[in-house]
């Protein structure tokens, strides 16, 4: 975000206050696009573009973990079209399955 004319000085201020949680979310988010914590902010309550950015913005984390997730939906794809094709698995080995993908869930829901 640019810096105001001259003309036009910021002199005015809003003081709120945070949870250590919500700091460190809206640090990371301001990390993730490359602002500082107070432009971030100030984007983000005045409602511009680099706050739209941030919403779209996903960490190198959050990549990676999408990623697994398709892997683990197309693998499953996969498994259903050959059960549907081929006639029934036997149902410990798709209850074993499904016992993991749950499992997977919950851990990253956590």
């Amino acid at each position: 975000m640019a810096r105001p004319t001259l003309l036009i000085k910021r002199d005015q201020r809003l003081v709120i206050k945070l949870t250590p949680a919500e700091y460190a979310l809206l640090q990371t988010r301001a990390e993730a696009i490359g602002l500082r914590l107070v432009n971030y902010a100030r984007s983000v309550l005045l409602q511009q573009e680099a706050a739209q950015q941030a919403m779209v913005a996903v960490s190198r984390y959050d990549r990676l973990v999408y990623s697994e997730w398709h892997r683990v939906g197309s693998n499953l794809n996969q498994v259903a079209r050959q059960l549907n094709a081929f006639g029934s698995a036997q149902a410990p080995e798709v209850e074993a399955v499904l016992r993991d993908i749950r499992d997977l869930i919950a851990r990253e829901r956590a």
